[in-house]
């Protein structure tokens, strides 16, 4: 088993501390989940007969200073010479930096930046979002106009 030193600048744990923790204690909850959701997609798939395939997760990982960090994990299914499930490796990258600047990219999309107020793609969404709603679910939707001159 190999973790990289870098590690340490990632999550502020050592490698050896790394190599202490369980899977569940060097993720988030949700994370867990996923990452038990995408092994057991994997196994699934070489049950199969299927070539394993990089399979891609955001995760959220604690720090060690009690913050967490948004990582991007690819992890393979690693196979051995009797063509069964040996173990899974991978490479994980912080992705906060990213995340925040999606999030910021979203906000300017929908909101204006002087006012902070919905612009219309926000109105445009929010009302497709309740049109396809009321649709699936049978349920009736209004919506209420008002012009405001000189605001």
């Amino acid at each position: 088993d190999y973790i990289s030193p870098s590690v340490e600048r990632l999550r502020g744990y050592s490698v050896e501390e790394v190599m202490n923790q369980k899977l569940e204690e060097a993720v988030s909850p949700e994370s867990f989940a996923s990452i038990q959701q995408a092994m057991a997609e994997a196994l699934r798939e070489v049950s199969t007969g299927k070539i394993p395939t990089v399979k891609s997760l955001r995760i959220e990982q604690p720090h060690k200073n009690g913050s967490m960090v948004w990582t991007e994990v690819n992890a393979l299914l690693v196979l051995n010479e009797q063509e069964k499930p040996f173990r899974f490796i991978g490479t994980t990258r912080d992705i906060s930096d990213r995340l925040k600047a999606e999030a910021e990219i979203e906000k300017l999309a929908f909101y204006d930046p002087l006012t902070s107020l919905a612009n219309r793609r926000l109105l445009l969404d929010r009302l497709e979002q309740a049109i396809l709603f009321a649709k699936r679910t049978g349920l009736f939707s209004g919506l209420i106009y008002l012009d405001l001159d000189k605001f």
